[in-house]
């Protein structure tokens, strides 16, 4: 039975910044873990009012131009800094400071419970020592992924270690360790079986073969503050090593299911993988690229299969590539938060060509691989004037100045993404704190082509959805790839409104969120 909420009141001291946005803002309503408040709220034609994030940056007024495009380009952002440190070279000090601190995290809590799995990622490994997806059937996980034991491939690539890497002591070389899933193929409406590989990149802190047990909680309400505070993992309990990775893999899951090959690695300075740097989102991009090309050549690759055989270079050359060369390999490229940055801005040096933003200023033409669809989850394509926190484009731009790292993308994806021949495939937490949802639809409005916007009722990270939702947004992309591949050319009712794109969301909640609804 559906259920109507009743009108929650406005807040005024929350909503006072955001009264340009009120033409598409009904009222207001509660939001659980992660806010612990209230936010602006579309109303449905049940009655329910529907919470989202609006935008932090709005155009003047008088504004002519493309604002979203033009006042948030890689030349504005760093002027941010430059600008701070020529009137408060104290403040520019400081901001300086608080950003190093951030930039060297590495993620390394996989084999903290279990000693099988855990390597040295920066060392030359046994990859026969690697957790591959039938580890992961075992009690207590009995993780969909154990089915893709007998498909699966663990892989070993080697990339070029970045400019700031390197000085951090870094070899010049590092690896990107993960699978390879073969998948049975997809059958078309005249019966062919039709390939195409997936490239998966996790989520900020994901570990792919880290362990998570089905017990352990995401968060818990702390009843002294009234709030829903996250549980720090490793928890006290002892037995996940990190929260979020049962569900990343089940979308890898997913999507061999469908009959898609799959290739995740754990990105640079994450679980099995070497490398000092997580942010460099202009490195990682390009990561994408070279494990094609390795995949052809057998360069600095090594595989092992399913029957327990490794290979490397020569022999491995083209095992995994169904006969098809790097560049006409079909190809979808895709992930949540961070992976949706590193799919961007693969998507815009593929097929736009792309200026060295972090460095030299060095243009690179179109890479024109045969990328089919982009999928991106928990998106930042909006760019920076859509950003949920203004403090973050400051830290953006002492990123690029002072490191040479390019990690959110700037307005050049936004402009360029209608220009994108691939499939896009957006879905979004509506009060996701990192991007406003209706950035999300400013970037669904703009693409062309194949498009599909997923909004579901609840925060940034797939792992906060709830379980209905996290399964509706898996079905979804399932559906969307496959009539990438198949169908790419048919045509899709699209939405016309925010508005409308915010009432097609189902009737899932977030629990913690649900809970202060009726």
């Amino acid at each position: 039975m559906a259920k109507t909420r009743r009108l929650a009141p406005l807040v005024p001291l929350l909503l006072a910044a955001w009264c340009s946005v009120a033409a598409a803002q009904d009222g207001s309503a509660y939001v659980g873990y992660g806010w612990n408040g209230y936010l602006p709220a579309i109303q449905a034609e049940d009655g329910t009012l529907i919470p989202y994030l609006p935008s932090s940056f709005m155009p003047p007024a008088d504004y002519t131009g493309d604002y979203y495009v033009d006042e948030f380009t890689d030349a504005k952002i760093k002027q941010l800094y430059l600008d701070l440190k020529e009137k408060d070279p104290g403040a520019a000090g400081k901001a300086l400071s608080d950003t190093q601190k951030d930039i060297d995290n590495q993620f390394r809590w996989t084999g903290l419970l279990d000693p099988f799995g855990k390597i040295d990622p920066h060392g030359d490994v046994d990859i026969t020592a690697i957790r591959r997806p039938g580890y992961f059937g075992r009690a207590p996980y009995h993780e969909n992924i154990a089915l893709a034991e007998n498909s699966a491939w663990t892989v070993e690539f080697t990339v070029p270690a970045d400019s700031y890497e390197k000085t951090k002591g870094m070899a010049d070389e590092i690896k990107l360790r993960g699978w390879y899933l073969e998948g049975s193929g997809v059958r078309g409406p005249d019966g062919r079986l039709h390939h195409a590989l997936v490239v998966l990149f996790a989520g900020y802190t994901i570990e792919l073969t880290a362990a998570q047990h089905p017990d352990d909680p995401l968060y818990f309400y702390d009843y002294a503050s009234k709030e829903y505070k996250p549980v720090p993992y490793p928890n006290p309990e002892g037995r996940s090593e990190k929260w979020g990775v049962a569900p990343w893999r089940d979308y890898i899951y997913t999507l061999w299911r469908a009959g898609f090959d799959v290739l995740t690695v754990d990105k640079r300075a994450h679980g099995i993988s070497g490398g000092a740097n997580p942010r460099n989102v202009n490195a990682v991009s390009d990561d994408f690229f070279r494990m094609l090309d390795a995949l052809e050549s057998g360069q600095g690759l090594t595989i092992l299969g399913p029957d327990g055989v490794v290979k490397r270079a020569g022999d491995a050359a083209g095992v995994l590539t169904r006969g098809y060369s790097a560049k006409e390999l079909p190809v979808m490229v895709g992930g949540p938060s961070h992976g949706s940055m590193i799919s961007s801005y693969v998507a815009h040096k593929n097929f736009v060509g792309y200026e060295d933003m972090g460095g030299d200023m060095s243009f690179t033409p179109a890479r024109d691989y045969n990328i089919q669809a982009v999928f991106l989850l928990g998106s930042f394509a909006g760019g920076p004037g859509y950003l949920g926190n203004k403090s973050r484009n400051m830290v953006e731009s002492i990123y690029r100045n002072e490191f040479g790292i390019v990690y959110r993308p700037t307005s050049e994806v936004l402009a360029n993404i209608h220009t994108w021949p691939a499939a896009v495939f957006i879905g979004k937490g509506l009060w996701d704190e990192h991007e406003s949802a209706p950035g999300t639809y400013e970037t669904y409005r703009r693409a062309t082509g194949l498009k599909e916007l997923v909004f579901v009722r609840g925060p940034h990270s797939e792992n906060e959805f709830g379980p209905e939702n996290l399964q509706y947004m898996k079905d979804k992309l399932s559906a969307f790839a496959i009539d990438a591949l198949i169908n790419p050319d048919m045509l899709r009712p699209e939405f016309t409104s925010f508005r409308e794109a915010v009432e097609a969301s189902p009737d899932y909640w977030e629990p913690s969120s649900f809970t202060r609804q009726w």
